[in-house]
């Protein structure tokens, strides 16, 4: 079963991968929008989708186990979803000004990314390992 999870993954990142780069190609060759979003969107994807399939099809296809630090490795993919949604609102707010206003809120964004990141983290340890009596 660990060897149908893990190209399950490997085919999910495929798919991710060839969708963003569309999605990013897209962005860039619109006159509207600067090429900054394109590439920090095209970034922030491949990242997204490299630790939330990749990294873990690769560890399926080698049969290796998370144990306990599963629960922290989950941390670091939610993070990075908060920080792709965190970018896109900075770009619906300010697509002529995208980089510095990017960068000004940046501690502020990375900072809640990982509060929230946590915090869904927790309410989903707690639903799947509440023990009923």
């Amino acid at each position: 079963m660990g060897q149908g999870k893990g190209i399950a993954a490997m085919v999910f990142f495929v798919f991710f991968i060839f969708i963003s780069i569309a999605i990013a190609y897209s962005l860039g060759t619109n006159t509207e929008i600067d090429l900054e979003i394109a590439i920090v969107i095209l970034l922030e994807c491949v990242l997204l989708f490299s630790t939330a399939f990749l990294i873990p099809g690769i560890f399926c296809l080698l049969g290796k186990q998370y144990g306990v630090a599963k629960i922290y490795y989950a941390l670091i993919p939610t993070t990075i979803l908060w920080i792709l949604i965190y970018t896109m609102v900075v770009a619906i707010l300010a697509p002529t000004s995208f980089i510095s206003n990017f960068l000004e809120f940046l501690g502020l964004g990375i900072g809640a990314s990982v509060v929230l990141a946590i915090v869904v983290l927790c309410m989903s340890y707690e639903k799947f390992n509440l023990k009923l009596n």
